[in-house]
């Protein structure tokens, strides 16, 4: 080699080795940047839950959020669920001059709401039976015995004392101010009884009578108009059948059905056997 070229090469820096740069011992380390935290999820466990079991959100709220109260209209867009904007309309313009009222009515006007029920007829209990001897609980002849002849379209209870034996004609009663009672009569077949069901007329009262009774201190009551002959011979025919069946069953059953029914001091009601 020249003397010139080893100069050369001597003077020149020395080639840098391939590797890791090594820093030197006083400078300080750079900081690791922190990874992003990943929570675990319990399996089955979505991202809307908070725990196993409890949701993030309500179920009003999630409705609302997925869109599912919205429906498609005809376009296929979507559109408010059914909901129609209704705009109030404006009031007609009074006529000029018009005073506005300055009192208002004392009471309340009353208004008449639809009634849509229609009723029924009431189911017989199994303990009355045509023929069974039933208590009267409420009303003028309450306390007293009765016979149970049949049930009325309307769902009460046509009796009869008979009318000769205790003073009860032939009138209807509620089921449920009865008391039935295990005495029986076998009742002969009655044709007169098919005329009873016509309610209105041997049963509803003239209403006119009410009105005027006790409208005015000094008013005259109306004079009653009595039985009607047809009612008394109707009484009449169905109480001789009701009575021949009586006699001929048992003679203290006329008595029984004379008789009232009372209550006295220590008897028990729930535990009586009728």
């Amino acid at each position: 080699m020249a003397p010139k070229v080893a100069a050369a090469a001597a003077k020149a820096p020395a080639a840098r080795k391939k590797g890791p740069s090594t820093t030197p011992k006083t400078a300080k380390p750079k900081a690791a940047k922190p990874k992003a935290h990943k929570p675990t999820r319990a399996k089955g466990m979505t991202r809307n839950k908070l725990v196993a079991g409890i949701e993030l959100n309500s179920r009003s709220s999630a409705y609302h959020r997925a869109g599912r109260w919205a429906k498609l209209d005809a376009k296929g867009t979507k559109s408010t669920g059914g909901f129609k904007k209704v705009i109030a309309k404006k009031a007609p313009k009074k006529a000029a001059g018009a005073a506005k009222p300055t009192v208002y009515a004392a009471e309340d006007t009353i208004v008449k709401l639809a009634r849509r029920h229609t009723p029924k007829t009431a189911v017989l209990r199994k303990s009355i039976t045509p023929g069974s001897v039933l208590i009267l609980l409420s009303g003028a002849h309450r306390g007293k015995r009765v016979v149970f002849l049949k049930q009325l379209k309307s769902g009460l209870l046509l009796v009869t004392g008979p009318f000769k034996l205790n003073g009860v004609p032939l009138r209807r009663v509620n089921q449920a101010y009865v008391i039935a009672t295990s005495t029986k009569v076998v009742l002969p077949k009655i044709d007169a009884l098919a005329q009873l069901d016509n309610e209105k007329k041997f049963f509803t009262a003239d209403k006119k009578s009410f009105k005027q009774r006790g409208k005015f201190a000094g008013a005259v009551a109306p004079a009653s108009a009595g039985v009607s002959a047809e009612r008394a011979n109707l009484q009449k025919s169905v109480d001789a059948a009701i009575i021949g069946a009586i006699k001929s069953a048992d003679k203290q059953l006329a008595a029984y059905l004379k008789s009232t029914f009372s209550l006295s001091n220590g008897d028990k009601p729930h535990a009586l056997k009728f």
